[in-house]
C-alpha cells in the first residue's frame, strides 16, 4: 500500500517519476557510448543533475535493470572511493 508522505500532488509525483526515467535514459546512453564512468564524471557532462540523483540512476541501472556493471573503485574528488561503471552487454542488447 502507498501512503502519501510528502506534500506533492499526484501530478508532481508523476512528473518527478518521468524526469527520473528520462535521466536514467540519458545516463545509460552516456555509459553505453564507451569508457568507464563515475558519478562525478557523469556530473561533469550533466551539471544540472544532482549527484545523489545520479547515484540513484546508477543504482537503478545496475541493481534493478542490469544494464550497467560496477567495475571496481577509484579515488573520488574528496579522496573517498567511488564506483566505476561500464555498460553490461546482455545477449547483445542494452535496451
Amino acid at each position: 500500500m502507498y501512503y502519501q508522505t510528502t506534500e506533492l500532488t499526484d501530478q508532481q509525483i508523476k512528473d518527478a517519476k518521468e524526469m527520473a526515467s528520462s535521466q536514467d535514459i540519458k545516463i545509460l546512453q552516456l555509459i553505453t557510448s564507451g569508457g568507464e564512468w563515475t558519478a562525478w564524471k557523469i556530473k561533469e557532462v550533466f551539471p544540472k543533475f544532482e549527484i545523489t540523483s545520479i547515484r540513484r540512476s546508477l543504482h537503478t541501472l545496475e541493481k534493478k535493470e542490469g544494464k550497467i556493471i560496477q567495475n571496481g573503485f577509484v579515488p573520488g574528488p574528496k579522496g573517498k572511493p567511488v564506483g566505476v561503471y561500464l555498460a553490461a552487454l546482455t545477449q547483445g542488447k542494452l535496451f
